[in-house]
């Protein structure tokens, strides 16, 4: 079958698992694909859901991406899902199982004919052919994973754990209360707090004359240059790393390789951005030196690449603005040039924080930031308190 799958067009629905499954127990690449998921999700741009909950489902309107849907939008047909979880390793296959094989290829030419004609109207042929190239990449970068360097992972853990007890050690004798009731030595009794709980942080605050009733980020960021919410924000950065990823990661490090071996979606988000998981590779955090522990294996090199600021080049050119254009066939930094419009300096003396202020201007505006957003993300970011004026 090698020659017949790699010198032929394959169409499939999620065809990233069959690309994953012939190439690694059989080493056979697909490289013509037509996936009639993605090509739905190309045509419906972002509109598609995700969910087989019979409760968004009943949502209006639902455009559901499953095969299941697809083949009922274009054939009309509803297929039976009922054996899909019943195939065990080394069974033999039931008639009703190659049943259930059988319809879940035999509409896709009709499928792909249909999405074909839409994609046509649309002016989606570029678009469709970009993604289907993708597909393989896809399948390469899931099966390759990356390598950890678990002498610095549990460097980091070490690093991380004593950050959390020591903030937290710090907070409890700073925010503890005690109740009117002595012991028989003569001692009140102390209420220990619990850090990870809302109310009691809130309250425990609020006792010490802070006016706050969040305790998220954006809410403790009022009190940023405060000593307690140094320490505070602290404890918070230790305690989302021990929950988020040094709890979970040894558990997705293949003990043979090395290797975290996460998943990726090309349509995982509404926009059509990638999305990660199991783990989420895309978004590691970036304190603690968390990201060292990512490493090339002996003999071996990372190498890094980066489309420098490519959404505002391409944002630049649709609009057709000036500005942006001499900006970039100059080489100048953007963010920069618009910081010295902004606060009237020379480019070459425009400051770190100043830069940071035109990026949150420059990628907020163009995504739709109204203001009262942007006076808050600059407040987080830079912690320079504009008014909404100023913002506007």
């Amino acid at each position: 079958m090698k020659a017949a799958l790699e010198n032929n067009t394959v169409v499939g629905d999620n065809v990233k698992f069959e690309c994953k499954f012939l190439k690694h127990h059989f080493g056979i690449t697909l490289k013509n694909i037509f996936d009639t998921q993605i090509a739905e999700q190309a045509i419906y741009g972002g509109q598609l859901s995700a969910s087989d909950d019979p409760k968004a489902r009943r949502k209006k309107p639902f455009i559901g991406k499953s095969l299941k849907d697809i083949a009922f939008r274009y054939c009309g047909v509803t297929l039976d899902k009922e054996y899909q979880c019943t195939f065990k390793t080394g069974q033999n296959l039931t008639n009703e199982q190659i049943e259930y094989a059988l319809s879940d290829v035999k509409y896709l030419p009709e499928i792909m004919r249909k999405q074909t004609d839409k994609i046509r109207n649309l002016g989606l042929e570029r678009v469709i052919d970009l993604e289907m190239k993708c597909i393989p990449a896809v399948a390469w970068l899931e099966l390759s994973g990356i390598h950890v360097d678990t002498n610095k992972f549990e460097e980091i853990k070490e690093k991380v754990q004593k950050q959390y007890e020591d903030s937290e050690t710090f907070l409890q004798e700073e925010l503890v209360t005690y109740d009117k009731q002595q012991q028989l030595d003569g001692d009140f009794v102390r209420n220990d707090l619990n850090l990870s709980s809302h109310e009691q942080l809130k309250q425990a605050l609020q006792n010490k004359g802070y006016a706050i009733e969040k305790t998220n980020k954006k809410a403790r960021a009022k009190y940023k240059n405060e000593p307690l919410f140094e320490i505070l924000n602290e404890f918070k950065e230790a305690e989302t790393l021990i929950k988020m990823a040094i709890k979970t990661f040894p558990s997705f490090i293949n003990q043979e390789t090395q290797r975290v071996y996460g998943d990726f979606w090309q349509y995982g988000a509404a926009s059509g951005r990638f999305t990660g998981k199991n783990p989420n590779l895309q978004q590691q955090s970036n304190k603690f030196d968390w990201r060292t522990i990512f490493t090339s294996e002996p003999g071996n090199k990372l190498v890094v690449a980066d489309y420098s600021q490519i959404e505002l080049r391409i944002i630049g050119q649709l609009a057709k603005d000036p500005k942006y254009i001499e900006a970039y066939k100059t080489k100048q930094d953007l963010h920069k040039r618009t910081a010295a419009a902004m606060f009237h300096v020379p480019v070459e003396q425009v400051t770190k924080q100043q830069r940071n202020v035109a990026k949150a201007v420059n990628f907020g505006l163009n995504y739709g930031m109204g203001k009262k957003s942007l006076k808050e993300k600059l407040k987080l970011d830079t912690g320079l308190d504009f008014t909404e004026e100023e913002a506007a």
